[in-house]
């Protein structure tokens, strides 16, 4: 603190940085001696016939003020069988949810950041407002692990669906679902030969929509997989949460891919998506006026008249000149929309029995997929000039889409025992022969049966932290410590 009252030019960001890095280095320190003082308590109450003390493990947590090193006390057990394992009674105590050497404070935060940011802007931006002091690497490191744990778990997810073994509970009478690919580029030998890129699936499943116009029940997929497997993955995700023979009508809208028709229900009612439609009019359609009366035409469901009033136009403008391409991209529209003619009324004008919807939802026609790509997807992963591996980019769409899903941070704690790779110093293991292993140690009742010890730091110098240790673990059973 005194370096920075001596600095010629002092700003109050200087004083701020100043005092926010002194009390980062304090919480450390508090942690450590936390976290000694509860191990020392749970060595001192532990049931020795059970735990027989083995020894110290150096480690260290990477918490969002810091690295915070420490040793913890190594037990050795059996379990019912009579096989020899070594706990950790400091860790089931305080349920020290870690991925890797992290905590989950420490790993939440890189994710966030990494949804949003770049690599190396995360570990700028994470270095401004934590203390971890992360390397780009290390961000990647994280997302690419928590990544592989989402692709491994859908992948089972679909061999599961192969054997019928998934009942989700939830009872709906209509479901909505949407489906469209976004153009992501790609890097190295992951590069198709002569493109730049390819396209990663998206599919949205929702209930409806709520008073406030936002989707209800929203269970979204994204993959590089191809056409089939990616809608057994939709499937399988939605009877994860739905119970599919409840519900009386499955709409699916979409740009008229193949893979997008070629859904799993046979019963599902498919209609093309107007936003699709609309851009293939602008495209193919260089006359404003007939841009409108075709467009009228689609709004109309006047569908025989439309087809019919493009093939005319695309006569009239036919040419011999080789450079005119106007008769060729109004063939290209006739052919999509022939090729989707059953589908170019939307399911509310096809007779088909709508179900009531359940109170607060509303049903509307179609048309979100756009919407959902831009704001949980193509935002991070299309602009700012970002390229992907295909893993890379397969392990941020499955993480973006349990974002999309509020199922995030439930899917972090799942994976917390993932392995993370840390540039840290490695760990030491004191261990104790047992010659120098005692029978008893600490303080207490030596026959072995739980005794009430002295609290660690009981007449010590009181900090706020300090208090809340004391607070935890006053009046407090030994069984409660290290069973809870």
């Amino acid at each position: 603190m005194e370096t920075i009252l001596i600095k010629d030019e002092l700003t109050f960001k200087d004083i701020e940085e100043a005092i926010y890095r002194y009390h980062c280095k304090l919480a450390v320190k508090e942690t450590q001696e936390i976290l000694k003082a509860i191990d020392d308590l749970l060595m001192a109450r532990r049931d020795r016939t059970v735990y027989r003390h083995k020894g110290l493990k150096e480690d260290h947590i990477t918490c969002i003020y810091g690295d915070v090193p420490y040793k913890r006390v190594v037990y050795e057990t059996k379990d019912e069988e009579g096989h020899k394992h070594y706990v950790y009674l400091l860790n089931e105590a305080l349920k020290m949810d870690m991925i890797g050497s992290m905590s989950m404070s420490a790993v939440e935060a890189i994710v966030d950041a990494t949804t949003k940011l770049s690599f190396r802007n995360t570990a700028k931006e994470l270095d401004k407002t934590t203390n971890l002091g992360i390397s780009h690497q290390t961000a990647w490191n994280v997302t690419q692990k928590f990544g592989e744990k989402l692709e491994a778990e859908e992948a089972a997810l679909v061999r599961e669906y192969d054997k019928d073994a998934i009942e989700g509970k939830k009872e709906v009478p209509v479901l909505f679902e949407e489906a469209d690919g976004i153009y992501i580029h790609l890097q190295g030998k992951d590069r198709p030969k002569g493109k730049k890129g390819r396209e990663i699936k998206v599919s949205t499943a929702y209930e409806g929509w709520d008073e406030n116009g936002a989707l209800v029940g929203k269970v979204m997929s994204v993959g590089f997989e191809d056409g089939k497997t990616f809608q057994k993955l939709r499937e399988a995700m939605i009877k994860k949460v739905y119970d599919t023979d409840a519900i009386k009508l499955r709409v699916l809208n979409g740009d008229g891919a193949e893979w997008v028709k070629n859904c799993e229900d046979p019963g599902t009612e498919f209609q093309l998506d107007r936003f699709h439609v609309y851009k293939k009019i602008t495209e193919t359609i260089k006359d404003k006026k007939m841009q409108s009366q075709i467009r009228e035409l689609y709004d109309e469901c006047k569908i025989e008249e439309l087809l019919e009033t493009i093939q005319v136009y695309a006569d009239s403008i036919a040419t011999d000149d080789p450079k005119d391409k106007g008769e060729k991209k109004a063939l290209e529209l006739l052919k999509y929309l022939s090729d989707n003619k059953e589908w170019l009324r939307p399911y509310k004008e096809r007779g088909i029995k709508v179900p009531d919807s359940p109170k607060g939802i509303t049903y509307k026609n179609l048309g979100t997929q756009e919407n959902q790509n831009c704001s949980n997807i193509t935002l991070r992963m299309k602009h700012r000039k970002c390229s992907w591996s295909i893993s890379g980019g397969n392990h941020m769409g499955k993480i973006l889409a349990r974002i999309a899903n509020r199922t995030i941070w439930e899917d972090i704690k799942h994976y917390r025992d993932a392995i993370v790779e840390s540039d840290k110093a490695p760990v030491v293991w004191e261990i104790l022969s047992a010659a120098q292993a005692p029978t008893y140690d600490g303080v207490g009742n030596k026959t072995g049966n739980i005794a009430e010890g002295h609290i660690v730091l009981k007449g010590s110098g009181m900090t706020a932290s300090r208090r809340a240790f004391l607070k935890i673990f006053d009046n407090r059973t030994a069984s409660e410590l290290i069973y809870r």
